[in-house]
């Protein structure tokens, strides 16, 4: 059972020595204030539970915040059975300028749940995760990505399904795609893309 008050992740970008007039770069520390990860092993039965309170006014000198929550609990049995629940919550998603520094003015809702189930060998998951209402720039490349929506279920234990939809100046793209089978060598992916003016 343990629990931390300052807990970091570095991330290192290799020096672009293309563009030497780009000033940006990737944040090289992230810290979360508040943090918990808890594990016991009782009669046999592993049981592992993580809480983190993600809330930084901001990220390593990068002008950008961070705010959000996710908490976990998974257990492993002595059988090899796995359950256990991810929920997840970010009601801004700026932050991913910090980690994708091509990424300027992000916005937008990230809300949602992964569900473990299954065993080691043959895991299973259900997800649901929506982000809602999101924008981004990539300058780069000249983009304005607007009302971002997307959409991802797990119906059952063989199936994803993906749905997106983005607008971009005058143009709209929308993305349909199904995953049947992810973890076996079968897998299948449907794609589907339509647009309008794009």
């Amino acid at each position: 059972d343990a629990g931390v008050t300052d807990l970091a992740l570095y991330l290192r970008q290799a020096e672009d020595t293309s563009s030497p007039d780009d000033t940006s770069a990737a944040v090289d520390r992230i810290v979360w204030e508040q943090a918990s990860m808890t594990a016991a092993l009782n009669r046999g039965q592993w049981q592992a539970g993580l809480s983190m309170q993600l809330y930084q006014n901001e990220l390593a000198g990068t002008g950008v915040s961070m705010r959000g929550a996710a908490t976990a609990d998974v257990t492993l049995n002595q059988a090899s059975a796995l359950d256990g629940r991810l929920d997840l919550g970010f009601d801004d998603i700026a932050w991913v300028e910090a980690l994708v520094p091509q990424i300027r003015n992000a916005a937008g809702d990230l809300q949602g749940s992964i569900l473990l189930g299954g065993n080691i060998d043959t895991p299973a998951l259900g997800a649901e995760l929506s982000l809602t209402q999101a924008r981004a720039e990539v300058p780069a490349l000249g983009l304005l990505l607007e009302e971002v929506d997307l959409q991802l279920a797990n119906p059952d234990t063989d199936r994803f399904v993906i749905d997106a939809t983005l607008r971009s100046g005058d143009g709209i793209l929308a993305l349909d795609s199904e995953i049947l089978r992810p973890f076996q060598a079968d897998r299948n992916i449907r794609l589907t893309l339509e647009g309008d003016r794009v």
